[in-house]
């Protein structure tokens, strides 16, 4: 959850009033580490607005791509999967069942 920009602009006020960022850290119960980055943003920007966020990473792999190999291999192992995409084994783990693909637990034999 963001801090409001209220609450930004006192502790702010605090430090810049000849106070310890520590101590603005104990008196408004937040992370020192926070005072140090609202200080830096202020420092920077000259406002206590928060950056936007600029989103991840776009994945490697699209659910097409994921679809064909996995149709051409059906008895593909996740080791061998990763190995083909550039994943780690929990990567890919996350990408299959992100694109709607289940472990299989029991096969029926008739």
């Amino acid at each position: 959850m963001a801090y409001s920009e209220d609450l930004r602009a006192r502790v702010i006020f605090h430090v810049e009033s000849g106070n310890t960022q520590l101590s603005a850290a104990k008196l408004f119960n937040i992370n020192y580490k926070t005072v140090r980055s609202w200080l830096e943003l202020k420092k920077e920007t000259g406002s206590l607005k928060r950056r936007k966020h600029r989103g991840g990473a776009k994945c490697r792999v699209t659910a097409e791509e994921l679809k064909v190999y996995v149709d051409a291999h059906p008895n593909a192992i996740l080791a061998d999967i990763a190995e083909h995409f550039g994943f780690t084994i929990p990567g890919i783990f996350y990408h299959l069942r992100k694109h709607g693909y289940v472990r299989k637990k029991n096969i029926k034999i008739c």
